[in-house]
Parts: structure tokens; sequence; C-alpha cells
């Protein structure tokens, strides 16, 4: 009934309609399937996740109750088959270029003899001495 099926299912044939999802991947909405019962996850009530909260009928025509189950050996997650999973987007970090790394110069002593008006500067800072 949570589901809106069209019809009823047993905890048998609940199975067509789903599809197994492991422990750690069990969302509010989804279901947990023992033989014979077959309840909707709720949440979990601890962090070690082995108690969680159920909602489940306790007779046809009922409101659901909200009990703490444990999970058990023959229990299996179920979730509905027509819930489509959000696609993952992978967030690309910035590249960062690194820093310009600034190299102080230290003039060189200009040799005797040489006229300062032969003297460059170069594009990386040095003195070019023709």
């Amino acid at each position: 009934m949570a589901w809106r099926l069209k019809r009823s299912y047993t905890s048998s044939t609940i199975r067509s309609r789903s599809r197994k999802i492991s422990w750690r991947k069990l969302k509010p909405g989804d279901a947990v399937r023992r033989s014979g019962h077959v309840a909707i996850f709720g949440g979990w009530k601890n962090k070690k996740h082995r108690r969680y909260w159920a909602l489940e009928e306790s007779s046809w025509g009922k409101p659901a109750h909200r009990r703490v189950k444990t999970f058990k050996r023959g229990y299996s997650a179920l979730r509905f088959k027509g819930i489509k999973e959000p696609v993952k987007r992978r967030v690309r970090k910035p590249v960062r270029k690194p820093a310009p790394v600034v190299v102080p110069v230290t003039p060189l002593p200009i040799p005797s003899g040489v006229p300062t008006s032969s003297i460059e500067s170069s594009a990386a800072g040095l003195l070019v001495i023709p």
C-alpha cells in the first residue's frame, strides 16, 4: 500500500516489484522482508544500524504501527523497482595554478671599460652584457 501498487502483494510475491539492496543502502520507504511478513523501513534506531523503525500493519484494514525491530537472519532489504536513484555527479575540483616563483636578481658588477648604454635587461630580469 505504501508503494501504491495496484494490487496486494505477499512476502513471496513482492520480489517481482522490488530489487534486493544491501542493508547499508536502506532508506526510509524501502522494505524489510522476512518469510511471511513485509514492513516498511522507517529509519535507523541506533548508530550501529542493527535496530530500525518498522512501519507495519498488525491486521488487515487497521492503521500501520511504528515499532522498533532488530535485524535477524533471513531478513532482506528491498527497494521498489519504480524508484530512480539520483545520478551522482562528480564535482571537479578547480585546478590550481602554482603561484609564480619570484627570485630576486642581484645586480652584477659592471666591468670597467664597458659602456652602460650597451647593458640591456632581459625578460627574465637578468642583465645581458653584449
